[in-house]
């Protein structure tokens, strides 16, 4: 026997920010708010991140501009997955991502959902969203682990 609880959408481990920024895709505003601290040299200085972004081209942008911040050695650590990509890289990034071996993964909408990563800390949207509630959905994709204080920013 069991039985099934539903807490509704209250999440108070959630902490939801708004940041204004200049262009809807202005890549570089997500810089401040990825890192710990200013130079990360090793994967445990990367918080467990999906940055959410609209459309294939700018997740590339975004995972190619993240690495440029990085050194070398940490370029490993982060991807990006679309809906366009094989299923087989999907699933060889998500399982990457899940297993900690991507910290920073880069998503759109339709690659994004559904992925129940337990640990997420941050969930950053550059640029506003269809709806409401895709956002919700989106930060939602943080703080599913019990004892986590996560953040959801809109940019």
């Amino acid at each position: 026997t069991g039985f099934h609880l539903n807490l509704g959408n209250n999440r108070p481990n959630i902490t939801y920010l708004t940041r204004e920024i200049n262009l809807s895709n202005d890549i570089d505003a997500i810089k401040p708010l990825l890192f710990d601290m200013p130079n990360p040299t090793t994967p445990s200085n990367l918080t467990k991140t999906i940055v959410f972004v609209e459309g294939r081209l700018t997740a590339q942008q975004v995972n190619h501009a993240i690495k440029s911040w990085l050194p070398p050695e940490l370029h490993s650590h982060i991807d990006y997955v679309y809906a366009v990509r094989t299923t087989a890289d999907k699933r060889n990034v998500m399982r990457r991502f899940q297993e900690g071996k991507v910290s920073i993964l880069v998503a759109t909408e339709s690659a994004g959902m559904g992925a129940d990563i337990p640990n997420v800390v941050w969930v950053i949207q550059l640029g506003v969203p269809k709806s409401l509630l895709v956002w919700f959905q989106q930060a939602g994709q943080t703080g599913q682990q019990q004892g986590i204080q996560a953040e959801a920013i809109l940019l």
